[in-house]
């Protein structure tokens, strides 16, 4: 079983003639758990650190979000044309919830070949559609991030999924914990909010420290303190229940 991980987006550019120099215009963080689901969320951001105390944190303007969705990964190696790029992996994420897409509407395809570099990231290579919905070719560079404890005595490191779906009301929400980091999002009405949580060492808490939209995620459920969150627990709230479908322990 994968171990869970945590993705920061360092750069990315488009890569139609003439190429484009690398930028970095949002804070790009993925939270995937040891069953590939996984929660992306992307904000227009001057810089791209995750926890930067800048972020929107108190309803920000949905105008402020880039592109967030949810759902499950899938890779595969793959032969490659070039000997120095070492291995390469073919990649799809499947968008269960999609903040570009009607909610149950199909989403556009995700996929993109995933290439080791010299300088410990990684490189993404693919085709999507950029704001005017023409399909280009992109590449993106990506860091993976240490998984951290929030438990000193022990080490002990958590991941844990929590997932809503209400068909009637138009409804579905992921929520992911990996090690100090929280991010959600929840889709309701054709409306999407997000947010983002991080554990702070000082206060011995979760902070949250971005939020964009105005609809309740019930965050606190997969991070408690204690690790108390057991699978098959549910959170009800306003009609809507939140099932915790994973939890995964490791030292």
């Amino acid at each position: 079983m994968p171990t869970p991980s945590i993705s920061l987006r360092q750069g990315f550019r488009w890569t139609e003639e003439p190429t484009q120099p690398w930028d970095e215009p949002t804070s790009t963080l993925v939270l995937t758990t040891s069953t590939l689901r996984f929660v992306d969320i992307r904000i227009f951001h001057t810089t791209s650190t995750p926890d930067d105390p800048n972020l929107p944190h108190n309803n920000g303007h949905i105008e402020q979000l880039d592109w967030a969705f949810a759902g499950t990964s899938s890779s595969e190696p793959i032969a490659s044309t070039d000997p120095a790029s070492g291995t390469v992996q073919r990649c799809e994420w499947e968008h269960w919830i999609d903040s570009r897409v009607v909610l149950g509407a199909e989403p556009q395809d995700d996929a993109g070949e995933m290439y080791e570099s010299q300088n410990g990231l990684a490189l993404e290579k693919g085709v999507m559609r950029n704001a005017q919905g023409r399909l280009l070719p992109y590449e993106e560079l990506w860091k993976d991030l240490p998984v951290e404890s929030t438990d000193a005595a022990t080490g002990r490191k958590v991941s844990i999924l929590a997932v809503m779906e209400d068909p009637a009301r138009g409804a579905r929400s992921m929520i992911v914990r990996v090690g100090k980091w929280v991010q959600g999002i929840i889709a309701m009405n054709q409306e999407v909010s997000v947010e983002r949580w991080k554990w702070r060492d000082e206060t011995g808490k979760f902070e949250r420290i971005l939020k964009i939209g105005g609809s309740f995620l019930p965050c606190s459920v997969v991070f408690d303190e204690e690790g108390n969150a057991e699978v098959g627990q549910n959170l009800e709230f306003d009609g809507l229940v939140w099932k915790v479908l994973e939890k995964y322990e490791w030292f």
